[in-house]
């Protein structure tokens, strides 16, 4: 495969008027939709102003620790408000953010923070424990240091230097072809066309509830994230167990009225039940198969099969799977390209075989 490579001053409530950084989208629906729900976790729920005021809080303490525009903070912490709340306030500094997984061996989290010569992370006392010395990076934590954090004041901070669409908002790392860690560093204009392209294309409208299932170290979860954030629509987290079992989760979906629901093939060919609420299922990452498709699509419900390498941002194609018909990896996405070439890079007569290139403003 091959890539062809082809600011918002304010926060904007105009509809029309689509952000070009990826924390505006957050901060467009804060704006329109205060007191909606943003984030569902166990027993708690965060309202998009209520979420939007503490990520403010910790945009200002990674201020106050030195974190320079364009600069990159790693994030360490289990799934919880404060994760989401994490990732906005680093956007809100002007930085870009790590995600890490909390599953990861030390010595994988140690290399990667090399790697991006992260400044700060943000974790808690149990990811604190778990680096002690491995890192020179600062930490701060969101468990220990909250008092302090939430005595900053809640409004937005300024962002210094201004932060311009081809700054980057997230990097993702990868196993790599040699197995050392490989960062994927997005920039908020990838971001972007991503979010423009899969709004329009998914037509997944207000009011949905968007199940939150896979590791924020893994690309996928991108899609889900931003894809609620960007809409207003409601982030509902399970815990970590929940979302390790296919029974589980198919419970916690049917218990939370789920309606979007992404995952993988192979994890929802082991759910035994019916998802009568789930409006929309989007697969990827593996092959979906002709009785996959026979046993989920239905009246109602969209089933969505999605196509594309972390560095073109998460998805660049995507089929509508309808039973009886072939299951592809379908056209590329709004703002996308693709050709199949072959090795004099001249396009491949139907039906033969080449590379796929992928082109357009979200290859990273």
């Amino acid at each position: 495969m091959a890539f062809i490579d082809a600011e918002h001053s304010s926060v904007a409530v105009r509809r029309s008027s689509p952000p070009r950084l990826l924390h505006r989208y957050f901060e467009r629906q804060a704006a329109l939709f205060p007191d909606r729900i943003a984030v569902e976790y166990a027993d708690v729920a965060m309202s998009y102003d209520e979420l939007d005021r503490h990520a403010n809080q910790i945009a200002r303490s990674l201020q106050m620790c030195g974190v320079e525009a364009t600069g990159l903070v790693g994030i360490l912490l289990d799934k919880s408000p404060d994760l989401y709340a994490a990732m906005l306030g680093t956007l809100k500094a002007g930085a870009g953010y790590v995600p890490l997984d909390p599953k990861f061996p030390t010595d994988r989290i140690a290399t990667i923070l090399e790697d991006c010569n992260a400044a700060v992370v943000l974790t808690d006392a149990v990811g604190a424990a778990r680096l002690g010395n491995e890192v020179s990076a600062r930490l701060v934590l969101l468990d220990a240091d909250r008092d302090w954090i939430g005595d900053l004041p809640e409004s937005a901070p300024r962002e210094r230097n201004g932060v311009k669409s081809k700054d980057p908002c997230y990097v993702i790392y990868t196993s790599g072809s040699t197995g050392r860690p490989k960062g994927v560093m997005v920039e908020h204009r990838n971001a972007a066309a991503f979010i423009d392209g899969m709004t329009k294309a998914y037509g997944v409208g207000e009011g949905q509830r968007v199940y939150q299932g896979f590791s924020v170290a893994f690309d996928a979860s991108v899609e889900e994230i931003w894809l609620a954030f960007s809409t207003g629509a409601t982030l509902v987290v399970p815990q970590q167990d929940v979302a390790r079992s296919p029974a589980d989760a198919a419970e916690f979906i049917q218990a939370r009225g789920i309606t979007y629901f992404s995952t993988i093939p192979t994890f929802l060919s082991m759910i035994d039940q019916d998802l009568p609420g789930v409006t929309t299922i989007v697969l990827g990452g593996e092959a979906c198969s002709p009785e996959l498709v026979s046993r989920w699509a239905r009246s109602g419900r969209r089933v969505l099969n999605t196509y594309g390498p972390t560095e073109t941002t998460v998805v660049a194609t995507l089929a509508e799977c309808v039973p009886g018909r072939p299951v592809t990896i379908g056209r590329p996405l709004p703002g996308y390209r693709t050709f199949v070439l072959d090795e004099e890079m001249d396009p491949v007569a139907i039906g033969g075989v080449g590379e796929l290139y992928i082109g357009g403003a979200a290859v990273a």
